[in-house]
């Protein structure tokens, strides 16, 4: 696979985690969204569309995706990448936590709730910044300077 394609696979994917993050976000509402029972199984069910994306994402990335090609372009990336792993294995810890946390809510337990959806937002806020981060890496493994233009 070359440059361009790694680019361009990364680029789509990170597209479609964006679909899903946005098909989240809808879910669970603004302030004003009524917390009733098809609220809470609509929140159950894009979250587990979410975290079953999640780990096949992650999946793809670590075996099939840039991480190692990155790594063999640029070995001295090799504690970006790293991290970059670390916080995958945090993101699944923090989903899989989540989607257990959200099959025993209840709508009586609103501050259970709430802290579902806190919890739920700031994943959302983390692989957003996560693929910014692998965004930056990717460019700067394969970008090359070809008298001013990349």
């Amino acid at each position: 696979m070359d440059d361009y394609e790694i680019a361009r696979r990364v680029r789509n994917e990170h597209e479609r985690v964006n679909a899903i993050l946005a098909e989240m976000e809808d879910a669970l509402g603004g302030a004003c969204a009524s917390r009733d029972a098809d609220w809470l199984d609509h929140v159950r069910e894009r979250f587990e569309r979410l975290r079953a994306h999640l780990h096949q994402h992650i999946a793809l990335k670590e075996r099939d995706g840039f991480l190692v090609p990155v790594l063999e372009h640029r070995p001295t990336l090799s504690p970006e990448v790293d991290r970059l792993r670390d916080a995958h294995r945090e993101q699944l810890s923090l989903a899989n936590d989540i989607f257990l946390e959200l099959q025993g809510a209840s709508l009586d337990a609103r501050l259970r709730l709430d802290d579902c959806e806190l919890r739920i937002r700031h994943l959302i806020s983390e692989i957003r910044h996560h693929a910014e981060m692998e965004a930056l890496l990717v460019t700067s493994a394969f970008c090359r300077d070809l008298g001013g233009e990349t």
